[in-house]
């Protein structure tokens, strides 16, 4: 019998970003948690419809730009209840960053599902609403019915149709899928090993009308929802505006058409131009590189320069607050593109910015806190749930005694002991981060504190005994320790400088590594740079940081599993079935198949904890990822008169992945005290909206701008 969940199904244990967050009800637990979306007064005004809009809007309205707000809005808005109080209209939000993933914070992810503040996946967003059999093999989901795109077309359960038929199934976008894993149907689309990296899955599609999808796997499937609710895993929920990519799709207007269109956009062929435009990336729900096409995000790309992004509200944004006012706020968000650190901090110390958090750096928080008062700004700490610094081994390496080298447990092991954690936290983190693996925290049904401090000893001594033991010596007296054959050892680690203190973090691990004899630098590289060297397999070590390593049905942390991330690995064969990549040891192998198959069928909370410690226990022995601190401060500042912002107050800000980092306290809800409206002669939205704009072919409209 099927259950009907108006808000939101949390998984058993799995929701834990902090040891400080309380233990949410799981999918396992008998009595299944309910929650009403709306309250009586949310619903009163929806059934109401006595909506309001911004004074710009209104005035559209009467120039026959738009619709009236009634309109626009779907018949069930969602109702967003500001954290402190009602807002106004008015103001423009300034922002700097180093990419446009600073303002993407205030569009949020435009997923199906959210995660709410406490973790809990499933808050209705995009879809109203979910029903899911007892043994979790059937799912269906409910559109808000009148809910538009950007561009005012209606967004119906056959756009994601479209997406799986064209997109997923297409080899040219999806050249991981096989023939053999893909049946087409009039209604529906079934998908073998579905999601992609999990085997033995079957899943069938299905559009039941326009507003009504169902999923029926033919293994129980209970952690859908966290995927359909987490930004890092929108591939398997994207919701792309296929009404409008499908004129550069080959399949749909043909591919003389699409390459025509392609070629006039300088570019070879259809599904470059379609990739383009569709910015198929977590991305894909908003307008960064341009205004096409249309989003469903708060707010729409209304200019573009070099180093400038203006952003305007979407006047089709399908939110309204408690008492009717349709969402977001503020008139306008520009965001500035800056790439260098330094000025970054001197844009938010000295008060330009109104709201930073993206590119702030944790060992910055005494210079933001120190001139708080003459910046007119507060900064905040939130807690931040990756761990701080990971190491990922090429086991896979050009050199075949490199790969040999690191597939050795005991050369991981004297890396991970002679991490200084202690070190790391005073000089980097002020002593607030925990001093603990990439693991489990409290909360977790199978949480262990064992997991969280096995292997965090700082032992430079047993570390040198581990390397003699594996020959690994000083042979020529040059005072670093040479390969078994005699042979010189060197090692580059590839650093990327963001989200998280990585170079402090690297000075203090490379100089305790080299102080032990092994001769291993590291080198700081911008992603354009660095991840083609990750893909193309040529590179020894690289950092990430260990996003979403809690909840486990996320990914377990997929971070800690040997062999992912470049083009030739034991990850790509696992995923392939042995078609691309390199064969695994067994041992590894055995692992994937614990978390790609064994985990992610479960019906049982007790079958969860089983498979879950088993992973837990042997990626925390085998160190397969090298791992630093976990939960530390993050800074992130906003303007005194920008109102309702989370605080401290508010309790545990976490800052991670999983939750589109602000999003769960909607963004779209924050005011400003009394900045004023933009006026009719300042906006852009009225261009954006004439007729000449609308009727504008997009791809010639994007290269006279030069956005393409």
């Amino acid at each position: 019998m099927a259950k009907k969940h108006p808000v939101f199904l949390a998984c058993a244990g799995i929701l834990m970003l902090a040891c400080t967050m309380v233990f949410v009800e799981g999918v396992f637990a008998e009595g299944r948690r309910e929650r009403n979306q709306e309250g009586a007064q949310q619903a009163a005004v929806v059934a109401s419809g006595a909506f309001k809009e911004a004074p710009l809007l209104t005035q559209m309205v009467s120039e026959g730009l738009l619709p009236p707000v009634g309109e626009r809005l779907p018949a069930n808005p969602m109702v967003i209840e500001p954290l402190d109080r009602v807002g106004r209209y008015g103001g423009t939000m300034n922002i700097f960053g180093q990419s446009p993933w600073e303002a993407a914070l205030m569009m949020g992810h435009q997923g199906p599902f959210l995660v709410d503040t406490q973790g809990t996946p499933g808050v209705p967003y995009v879809f109203e609403s979910f029903e899911v059999s007892e043994d979790f093999k059937e799912w269906v989901f409910y559109l808000r019915r009148g809910l538009k795109w950007s561009d005012g077309e209606e967004l119906t359960a056959w756009h994601l149709y479209d997406y799986w038929r064209y997109h997923r199934a297409n080899q040219v976008l999806t050249p991981e899928m096989t023939p053999e894993q893909i049946v087409i149907e009039d209604n529906a689309v079934t998908f073998t090993d579905e999601p992609p990296w999990t085997k033995g899955r079957t899943v069938r599609k299905e559009i039941v009308d326009d507003h009504t999808i169902r999923f029926t796997s033919d293994v129980p499937y209970p952690f859908l929802i966290n995927y359909m609710s987490a930004s890092q895993f929108s591939v398997w929920s994207r919701i792309l505006p296929m009404h409008f990519l499908k004129q550069y799709h080959a399949e749909i207007a043909g591919e003389d058409a699409a390459n025509a269109k392609a070629k006039e956009a300088g570019m070879s062929t259809w599904d470059q131009l379609y990739t383009a435009f569709g910015r198929t990336n977590h991305q894909s729900s908003m307008q960064v590189h341009r205004p096409y096409p249309p989003t469903l995000a708060p707010y729409v790309l209304v200019d573009r320069t070099e180093n400038l992004i203006v952003y305007e509200r979407n006047p089709f944004y399908w939110a309204i607050d408690t008492a009717g006012n349709q969402l977001p706020y503020i008139d306008r968000i520009v965001f500035e593109q800056v790439n260098n650190r330094e000025i970054l901090d001197g844009k938010v110390i000295s008060g330009e910015a109104d709201w930073a958090g993206f590119d702030l750096k944790t060992e910055s928080l005494p210079l933001y806190r120190e001139y708080e008062e003459s910046g007119n700004y507060t900064t905040s700490v939130w807690n931040c749930t990756f761990n701080t610094v990971i190491m990922r081994y090429n086991f896979n390496h050009q050199d075949p005694e490199i790969s040999n080298l690191f597939l050795e447990k005991d050369f991981r092991m004297a890396l991970q002991i002679t991490v200084n954690r202690s070190r790391i936290n005073d000089e980097v983190m002020f002593g607030l981060a925990k001093e603990y693996r990439m693991a489990p925290t409290p909360g977790n049904s199978f949480y262990d504190h064992e997991f969280e401090i096995r292997h965090t000893e700082f032992d430079p001594a047993r570390a040198s005994k581990l390397l003699d033991g594996l020959n690994i010596t000083d042979k020529d007296g040059d005072g670093w320790r040479d390969r078994p054959d005699g042979s010189a050892l060197s090692l580059e680690v590839l650093v990327g400088d963001y989200e998280t203190p990585k170079i402090p973090v690297m000075e203090i691990i490379t100089n305790d590594w080299r102080a032990i004899g092994l001769n291993i630098t590291f080198e700081v590289m911008d992603s354009p740079i660095r991840w083609p060297l990750v893909t193309a397999n040529n590179y020894d070590m690289y950092t990430h940081h260990g996003a979403y390593n809690v909840p486990v049905t996320y990914g377990v942390n997929m971070f800690s599993l040997p062999g992912l991330e470049s083009g030739q690995t034991f990850d790509t064969w696992y995923k392939t079935g042995g078609r691309a990549g390199i064969e695994p040891p067994p041992d590894v192998v055995e692992l994937y198949d614990w978390y790609y198959k064994d985990l992610q069928s479960v019906s049982t909370e007790d079958e969860f904890n089983e498979i879950s410690r088993k992973i837990w226990d042997n990626v925390i022995e085998n160190v397969w990822t090298l791992d630093t601190l976990s939960e530390f401060p993050r800074p992130v500042i906003g303007k005194n008169d920008l109102m309702n912002q989370p605080s401290e107050e508010h309790g545990p800000l976490f800052w991670a992945w999983d939750f589109w980092w602000i999003h769960p306290y909607y963004p779209m809800q924050f005011y400003f005290v009394d900045r004023p409206e933009v006026t009719r002669s300042e906006s852009l939205l009225f261009d954006y909206y004439s007729p000449e704009r609308l009727n504008a072919d997009p791809v010639k409209y994007s290269i006279e701008r030069g956005w393409m």
